[in-house]
């Protein structure tokens, strides 16, 4: 096994820092062989972040053993044979291949006659292009899965690996290389969700992956999770239902679902996360009748289905799949999509609380029970904010008489005094609760006694910004009187 030279400059212009000391401390470590050495060394002497991919290749030596890490050295015994036609890819297949290695058991779980497959593969493909310019990691990734797949599936493949590179010379984004692989595998023209998955799916869901490359219809899988009819396995075959839906799933962070389908037996291994996900769009997508905008606004805002998933699928489908019915059928074109995320709180709310039956409602009737409920929470809110109260800075009402009226200017500290101000002078003090807590502004009351009334009666509300009158308001927001300017003053330089 010996090493291309390494063009380094080729990837970058200034020569990458080595810290040598941690190369020779591994190589030893490894009893790694001179050629295995030099092809080590060579290796990350051509990235542009080699200390990097060190820290990645020597967590592989640690979780799998000198055993994996001399395979990852023939893994890169393939690319330096290719190196002078991937050279500006070479960072993307390399991290790409340290990456996949240490969380994909597709790799690890890889025999003799399966790995050599794989290289046979990836030579082929590598040697049948003039230059690899991929546009990110995802599609070197790509690659190197669709490798692998071929190693174990190498029977399954229903072109010859030359035609579909004849047809593909350019595999320049995941796209290209997941249109290649479902030429090689997909028995199928129309079989688009077959290969949909290829990044996301767990290597444990690759039998599954592969029942469908072949044409089988996906309900007929042993362990489906989630059963769908046959124009729902129509819609899914068809179509890729997660592209349809503009917000995305993070699917690196996914481990899959551990749920039962029935208490009465212990469920089999769930599939990935995805493709449950798409099981679930297929049976909603199956029903959209072409409002593919409704559909998609609909599940952009739906948090149950991206929050908790067990529960969308196996409890609340039947609820769903109604609530969907009854909201596209009465939408109306004009109707802006953003209202439907009101109307999915209080679905969601409803089926929360015990009301699972959507008999007899209509889209104007939820939009009834919606306003209602509505008020009942911002009603709920109220009290709850009423018991609300902070310091005040005057710790008494200050009084002033003026020609027979006596004046009178109290803080209010609660949010029972701001509501009740607020309802008696018919304006929005009560919004100012959450800034009077946190000390940003003060809000007082002006009131007034005449010489033949037996109480105050409210006059205006002040409101006071780092010591300053920012705002008075009467009725309704009106201005005060002019003669009352003197008593705010006074009732100023008394403040301070």
């Amino acid at each position: 096994m010996t090493p291309r030279s390494i063009h380094y400059s080729l990837l970058t212009k200034n020569k990458p820092q080595i810290d040598y000391a941690q190369y020779n401390h591994i190589c030893s470590m490894l009893s790694l062989t001179k050629d295995e050495n030099d092809l080590y060394k060579g290796v990350f002497h051509a990235l542009r972040d080699g200390n990097r991919a060190a820290g990645r290749f020597l967590a592989i030596e640690r979780a799998f053993g000198v055993i994996h890490v001399r395979r990852v050295l023939a893994w890169f015994e393939v690319f330096e044979f290719h190196r002078p036609k991937v050279v500006f890819v070479y960072d993307d297949l390399v991290n790409a291949l340290l990456e996949l290695y240490g969380k994909h058991e597709a790799f690890t779980d890889q025999n003799r006659d399966e790995y050599e497959r794989s290289c046979y593969f990836l030579s082929f493909a590598l040697d049948k292009h003039n230059s690899f310019t991929f546009q990110n990691r995802r599609a070197a990734k790509a690659l190197l899965i669709m490798a692998v797949f071929y190693g174990k599936y190498a029977s399954l493949q229903v072109k010859s690996i030359k035609s579909v590179f004849q047809a593909y010379p350019w595999l320049l984004k995941e796209g290209d290389v997941i249109t290649a692989f479902r030429e090689l595998f997909s028995s199928h023209p129309e079989n688009v969700f077959a290969a949909s998955y290829l990044l996301e799916l767990k290597y444990s869901d690759w039998d599954f992956l592969a029942f469908c490359c072949q044409g089988n219809n996906p309900r007929k899988y042993a362990d489906l999770p989630l059963k769908i009819s046959k124009r729902e396995a129509q819609v899914l075959m068809r179509h890729n239902p997660l592209e349809k839906i503009s917000r995305r799933v993070d699917t690196d962070l996914i481990q899959g679902l551990l749920v039962e389908i029935r208490p009465s037996r212990v469920a089999p291994e769930p599939l990935n996360e995805p493709v449950l996900r798409s099981l679930v769009l297929a049976k909603f997508l199956a029903k959209a009748e072409g409002k593919l905008e409704f559909f998609q606004a609909f599940f952009d805002q739906h948090k149950t289905f991206y929050d908790y998933l067990d529960r969308f699928c196996f409890v609340e489908m039947p609820y769903w799949l109604r609530a969907y019915e009854i909201i596209s059928k009465g939408w109306k074109d004009s109707d802006k999509l953003s209202g439907i995320r009101h109307l999915l709180d209080y679905l969601s709310h409803n089926i929360r609380n015990g009301v699972e039956s959507l008999k007899g409602r209509t889209l104007n009737s939820l939009r009834r029970e919606m306003d209602q409920w509505h008020q009942q929470q911002y009603e709920l809110k109220v009290q709850a904010d009423l018991t609300r109260s902070w310091k005040p800075i005057q710790k008494e009402a200050w009084h002033k008489e003026v020609n027979g009226v006596e004046y009178k200017i109290k803080e209010l500290s609660s949010g029972k005094e701001l509501y009740e101000e607020g309802k008696a002078l018919r304006h929005c003090v009560f919004s100012y609760l959450s800034s009077c807590e946190q000390g940003y502004c003060r809000i007082f009351s002006l009131c007034f006694k005449g010489a033949e009334m037996d109480g105050f009666e409210r006059l205006a509300t002040l409101e006071l910004v780092k010591g300053k009158l920012s705002q008075v308001s009467g009725m309704r927001n009106r201005d005060i009187k002019t003669e009352l300017r003197g008593v705010l003053e006074e009732w100023g330089g008394v403040k301070g």
